[in-house]
């Protein structure tokens, strides 16, 4: 599925798609616009500091929050 692919991309660094370059927080990102329900994209995301997801800032603490939510 697309959005483990972005995870995966952006866990290996990022990369580039279709020409354009993606930071890995830019493939978390992406990953978890494709699906919220990603916990492992969450960690990741905030390990990077936290992002905007579907046009809602998520600090470095609700990441990890979502990610053990999703675990439980």
């Amino acid at each position: 599925n697309h959005a483990t692919a972005w995870g995966n991309l952006g866990y290996y660094g990022g990369g580039v798609v279709n020409g354009k370059h993606y930071s890995k927080k830019e493939c978390f990102v992406k990953a978890l616009e494709l699906n919220s329900n990603l916990a492992t994209a969450w960690e990741d995301l905030a390990k990077v500091g936290g992002g905007v997801v579907n046009a809602r800032f998520y600090s470095k603490a609700e990441c990890y929050s979502k990610a053990k939510a999703l675990k439980a």
